[in-house]
Parts: structure tokens; sequence; C-alpha cells
């Protein structure tokens, strides 16, 4: 049983929920826990929330060796992943993100919630830009990935074509020349593309 749900994880079929807080905000996002794994300190007021994927009582050994973080909470859950297909990304009303190279998952994650505030349709990543499912980026996102559109190891080129062919313009983030991101506002029908390039102050706007 964990074997499978460590090839499960290392396939990225299925992902972690690591914690109460992350694991609720799934619930309350519509997502499904498949498996449900808790040691003997969780009161069972909080596993009753969760008895459709009738949790499972476990060693601390077990959760230490499925957790990504060294001391792992009291409570995990595993869950199906979904990259939203890149068509259903640009269908939606508000800007598209477009992300080259953001390789640590917490940074990813805060970018994620930040473009769910900002009333983004979705974001998008490159190959070479961690996994949206990450746990670390899952809670960073403060839940966020499981609740705006997201899809990975996307190429942009092809990206590109199809956003144009749906009526969005690209815009990108560039260290100087183009408009002054404080006062420049990105229109619903667009996609901001950035990247690693550190100190990007200035947004470029291309038909």
């Amino acid at each position: 049983f964990i074997r499978e749900i460590s090839r499960n994880l290392e396939e990225r079929t299925y992902f972690l929920l690591e914690g109460e807080k992350a694991i609720f905000d799934a619930v309350a996002a519509g997502v499904r826990m498949e498996h449900v794994l808790h040691d003997a300190s969780v009161r069972p007021g909080k596993l009753a929330a969760l008895a459709q994927a009738r949790p499972r009582l476990v060693s601390r050994a077990v959760l230490e060796r499925l957790a990504d973080s060294r001391t792992p909470q009291h409570l995990l859950a595993v869950a199906r992943r979904r990259d939203v297909p890149v068509a259903e990304v640009l269908s939606r009303a508000g800007p598209v993100l477009f992300l080259f190279g953001i390789q640590d998952p917490g940074n990813l994650g805060a970018i994620v919630r930040v473009a769910e505030a900002a009333g983004g349709a979705g974001v998008v990543g490159a190959p070479g830009t961690a996994d949206f499912f990450h746990p670390r980026a899952v809670r960073a996102s403060a839940g966020s990935v499981l609740r705006i559109p997201v899809s990975g190891r996307v190429s942009f080129e092809p990206f590109a074509g199809s956003a144009k062919e749906s009526g969005r313009v690209i815009c990108g983030a560039v260290p100087s020349g183009g408009e002054d991101p404080f006062e420049f506002r990105l229109p619903d029908s667009s996609v901001l593309v950035i990247g690693s390039v550190r100190n990007s102050t200035s947004v470029q706007y291309k038909e």
C-alpha cells in the first residue's frame, strides 16, 4: 500500500498534502482525497470530516517516509493531480501567467497565490519550472494551486501560437525599456511571460 502511494507520487499522477490546513483547504476547493494517513495524535473530530477517504492510522516512520519535510505533520493526504489543458486555461477570463525557470517550489507557490488574488485565468509553466504540486509549492500558494488552473511542462512556442489564435496578446517582463508595472494595467486577454531574470522592473507590451 505505501509502496503504491510512493510510486504514484514519483510518477506525478498524485500529489501529497501535508498538515490540516493544506488538507482542509483542498477539501474546500473540491479536491477528492484518495488516501488520508495519520498518527495517533490526530483528534477524531478532524478525521470525521475526512471519513470519505477512510483515514488510516500509520506509524511516524511511514509519515516520515512520504513527507517532504524533515519533521512531518501528523496528518497527510494523497490526491490525484490535474494539470489543466492549455486550451482550458486560455478560454478563461483574465490574464494568463507563463513562467520560465521558476525552480524554487516556494517561490512558485507564492506566484500562483498572487495570480489568483489578481484575478488571473491560470498559470502555465515551461519545462524546467518547479512542480506546481510539490508540497512546498502547495503550502506557499495557501491552496491557490487547488483553485486556479495550472499546467506544467508546457513548451512556449506552441503555447504562444494557441494564445494568439485565442485572441490574446503576449506581454513580457523585461529589465528595462518597457512600461512601468505599477502604472501599466494588463489587458484581460493577455499572457504575461516572466522568468528567472533578476530585478525586472518594467513590462513590455506587444501586439
